[in-house]
């Protein structure tokens, strides 16, 4: 018999991965909005999450959009990479 285990920071779960495909394929904008509460009920981490926007086909300016939400909702610099520092 299988255990059920919750998912670490590395998995995301069916319901919200189906609610990321929902945002970027089915262009339904209240899936993503959907996708990050069940994200934070599951305690999904941010890298897991942007991995999956990553590896779903479908629109590229709602993958960006997506992964700049999933950045925001956890605290993130909307742009990845360093900061600049001047």
């Amino acid at each position: 018999m299988t255990e059920q285990r919750e998912p670490t920071s590395r998995q995301v779960p069916a319901s919200t991965r189906a609610a990321l495909e929902a945002y970027v394929l089915d262009a339904d904008d209240t899936a993503l909005t959907q996708a990050l509460k069940q994200a934070r009920t599951d305690k999904t981490g941010a890298p897991a999450l942007l991995a999956e926007v990553l590896t779903l086909r479908g629109d590229p300016a709602r993958k960006r959009q997506a992964a700049r939400a999933i950045r925001k909702h956890y605290g993130l610099p909307l742009i990845p990479g360093p900061p600049c520092r001047s």
